[in-house]
């Protein structure tokens, strides 16, 4: 949160500031919503009725994740193609935490942040499921279209159409939907086994 600047001047004039942590799971996303029902005091009653439904979606996707385990797929996640180079989430993204709630295993594992990569390094990847945001795939208007870029073209994950492209807000925010986002994410690859 920043700059550090407008947050000093924010405390300085007596607003109250509540950080809350971020925590890219499911259980953070539970305990995120949690935690802001405290700040704003809501009654227990709806507190309780908000979280035992975050709850069931939460059981909901960990049973999808489970039907999964023996065949994760390997996944890469693109927040843009702006440079022709995909830029995608390596560990320690929200894209890493999201791909980790879908249980798959995220291919661009051997860097931290988002990072434009290279054909080879793609290729060798070998994503079988390639995951971006509507706001990436604009450009190209289709999934099919993304898929024929050069970079991907010769991914598993082109060659059999999985490729997802998704509200990014609802994916990477880290609320509610993520875990909505997580659950249609994860039947996708409980079809692609089919």
């Amino acid at each position: 949160m920043g700059p550090a600047a407008v947050m000093e001047q924010l405390a300085r004039v007596g607003i109250d500031i509540k950080i809350i942590p971020e925590e890219n799971t499911a259980t953070g996303i539970v305990d995120k919503v949690s935690c802001i029902a405290d700040i704003l005091d809501m009654a227990e009653a709806d507190k309780n009725l908000v979280l035992t439904k975050l709850d069931n979606e939460v059981n909901d996707l960990k049973n999808i994740v489970d039907e999964n385990k023996n065949d994760p797929k390997k996944v890469m996640f693109i927040l843009g193609m702006e440079s022709g180079s995909p830029t995608v989430g390596g560990i320690g993204t929200s894209a890493d935490g999201f791909i980790k709630m879908t249980g798959g295993i995220n291919v661009m594992d051997s860097f931290e942040g988002w990072k434009p990569v290279s054909t080879e390094s793609i290729i060798e990847a070998s994503p079988d499921f390639i995951i971006i945001s509507n706001r990436g795939l604009s450009s190209f208007k289709t999934v099919e279209k993304l898929g024929q870029h050069p970079t991907l073209v010769f991914t598993p994950a082109s060659k059999e159409n999985n490729i997802i492209a998704m509200d990014g807000m609802a994916m990477l925010g880290f609320g509610p939907r993520t875990i909505t986002s997580a659950k249609e994410v994860a039947l996708r690859y409980a079809s692609d086994n089919e």
